[in-house]
């Protein structure tokens, strides 16, 4: 009887350390199981610096200077200066180096032509005008064909795009008169061009 009280008190042990092994291998299981836990610090926020170069406030801001296109004003003085070392007539005096071929006078008449001339150049609105020549003159001789430009090419002021004016007084004259508008081509078939670095003036002649 006591043989049998202490079999099943063995048993018994037996069993409950199975269940408690049992337990303990379930429990190690499910933990090893699991994903460890990670824990993400928050993300450092750093504050960015702007650095702006530095500009002395007492010095003027330059703008970038362009030189794609002349001013008027030096379009205007290359006319002035082109026009006052080309201007040339037949029986100019002092000619220099100014070309007076195929210069000429086309009419004879009872009395000089003794006119003054002063050529002028618009560019964009602006006008310019040259120094006085004259008087042209060559004794009784009128309608003289006048140089403006060097021989072969078009005037300066047509190539700086300006609009070319000529300017006479005679003695019956009062005062400088734009004459342009009567001007002829060398041919004299033509109303001038304004372009040409020949002209005929046969404005008014008096014969």
């Amino acid at each position: 009887m006591e043989t049998k009280y202490i079999i099943g008190i063995a048993v018994a042990v037996l069993i409950l350390v199975f269940l408690i092994s049992s337990s303990i291998s379930s429990a190690y299981s499910s933990f090893k199981s699991k994903p460890p836990v990670t824990t993400t610090p928050p993300p450092i926020q750093v504050q960015e610096t702007i650095q702006t170069p530095f500009i002395p406030t007492n010095t003027p801001f330059r703008k970038n200077i362009t030189t794609t296109s002349v001013p008027i004003s030096t379009k205007l003085q290359q006319f002035a200066d082109d026009i006052n070392n080309t201007f040339a007539w037949k029986s100019m005096e002092n000619v220099g180096t100014r070309d007076t071929k195929d210069l000429d006078f086309l009419r004879s008449c009872d009395k000089p032509w003794n006119a003054i001339y002063q050529i002028g150049c618009k560019i964009d609105g602006v006008l310019t005008k040259s120094q006085v020549f004259g008087p042209v003159s060559d004794a009784n001789l009128q309608s003289p064909i006048l140089r403006v430009g060097a021989y072969g090419d078009d005037n300066l002021c047509s190539r700086l795009n300006g609009e070319l004016f000529v300017y006479r007084m005679r003695p019956q004259d009062p005062h400088m008169i734009d004459v342009t508008q009567n001007l002829t081509n060398i041919t004299n078939t033509q109303p001038y061009n304004r372009k040409d670095p020949l002209f005929i003036d046969d404005y008014d002649s008096d014969c």
